[in-house]
């Protein structure tokens, strides 16, 4: 099917267009033969575009339980292979979000309204999502009881503390040193 092409001009132009186009913004090379035959050509049906074998291709004809199969194999294979126990026990989580996803939730997790991922949390971790900081928090503080605060300081939460800046004194302190004021 033929339709006008998205872009203006002749095919010249277009073509022109085009290349430039692509080299500032590079496509890979299955994404730029699909983008040529819609932009420049022009034919804007994209099932005739697609090749006969290719990858979304074969991806829609699988089943979701097989494309879910093959996740969590992803997934249990980079388990086994990660060193670091926390990362570990993030893969884990993955896994069983994803496993509970495609085949339901467990009826301990149905009866108190968890999402899966809430679900494989507590499955794992012993916790809800939104505890898991303080709770590494309160263990290391039991670890290292008064040296706490040398260690870690006031607050060991990894995000930095919201403060309030006045503009008008930002701005003086830099004409300061700027040596302008």
């Amino acid at each position: 099917m033929k339709q006008p092409s998205l872009l203006p001009g002749p095919f010249l132009v277009r073509l022109v267009l085009w290349v430039a186009l692509l080299l500032v913004f590079p496509l890979p090379q299955g994404v730029a033969a699909l983008s040529f035959r819609i932009e420049v050509l022009g034919d804007i049906t994209i099932a005739a575009a697609l090749p006969p074998e290719s990858e979304l291709g074969k991806l829609q004809k699988k089943a979701p339980a097989q494309i879910t199969e093959g996740i969590l194999q992803y997934l249990a294979k980079a388990e086994k292979e990660e060193n670091n126990p926390w990362f570990r026990d993030d893969i884990r989580i993955a896994w069983i979000t994803t496993r509970w996803s495609q085949h339901g939730v467990p009826d301990w997790c149905l009866r108190r309204g968890f999402s899966p991922y809430v679900a494989a949390t507590y499955q794992v971790l012993h916790c809800a999502p939104e505890e898991v900081w303080p709770n590494i928090e309160a263990a290391r503080r039991a670890k290292l009881g008064s040296l706490y605060s040398e260690f870690w300081g006031e607050a060991s939460s990894p995000r930095k503390p919201v403060q309030s800046v006045k503009l008008g004194a930002v701005r003086k302190a830099d004409l300061r040193r700027s040596g302008a004021a």
